[in-house]
């Protein structure tokens, strides 16, 4: 097998991971979509499966790195040559997935990161979430030496250059750890304007800390010049 797949790691996410499943599957039909069930107590592998996703299950959390490690073990296994990311909390919406793919058809071998707008009149991004953005963005950027558009985003396609080594950290910051590994590797990251859904307060499944896991991100540039290169 070759071409992409759809990897949505997924945390507590049975109220929203069925649409993004079935959103996926009428969207790019025969393109599989891999739900990591990282542990939930809910449904969500339930609704997942219901809805069509190849379902992996982790006995107990283990962060969204841990998560996409499994599902990048599945695709490279599988012989995929490009592994797409989304969250599986309604955040990003299926009928962009396209747009991504487009722009990986162009440059095969580029990290395709869908970048959100920081604030909107209709739905601005919580502001510690923009604080958190801003500064991880700025930072990774000038330390990937290219333009990142959305440090933060999961909403990506990843060339299977990236994917040869799992990644190191299992948390939130395994994406930052990913982009800046892509320009290790001398690879080019193009940002694709998306839109992004966010839920009033009470309706949020998303599980970032944005104090804590930027911190942790932030650590990870601080100590990412130690790393051997990468392979």
């Amino acid at each position: 097998m070759s071409g992409v797949c759809v990897v949505v790691p997924a945390l507590e996410c049975g109220r929203t991971v069925a649409a993004v499943v079935a959103g996926v599957r009428a969207t790019v039909p025969g393109v599989p979509v891999v739900v990591v069930d990282d542990g939930s107590h809910d449904d969500t592998g339930a609704r997942a499966a219901a809805a069509g996703g190849v379902v992996l299950r982790h006995a107990r959390r283990g962060g969204k790195g841990a998560a996409l490690a499994t599902g990048f073990a599945w695709a490279l296994a599988r012989g995929h040559d490009a592994v797409a990311t989304m969250d599986g909390d309604g955040q990003h919406a299926p009928g962009e997935l396209p747009t991504l793919l487009a722009a990986h058809r162009r440059e095969p071998e580029a990290l395709v990161i869908g970048a959100r707008a920081i604030a909107r009149p209709d739905g601005p991004m919580p502001p510690l979430n923009q604080l958190g953005n801003r500064f991880s963005t700025y930072w990774l950027g000038l330390f990937a030496g290219q333009p990142v558009g959305d440090s933060q985003s999961g909403f990506r396609v990843y060339p299977r250059a990236v994917l040869a080594e799992p990644p190191r950290t299992t948390g939130f910051e395994v994406e930052s750890e990913l982009l800046l590994r892509a320009a290790r590797l001398g690879l080019s990251i193009r940002p694709v304007t998306i839109t992004t859904i966010y839920q009033p307060p009470a309706a949020r499944t998303s599980h970032f800390r944005p104090v804590t896991d930027t911190l942790r991100i932030i650590a990870l540039v601080l100590r990412q010049t130690r790393w051997p290169a990468a392979r």
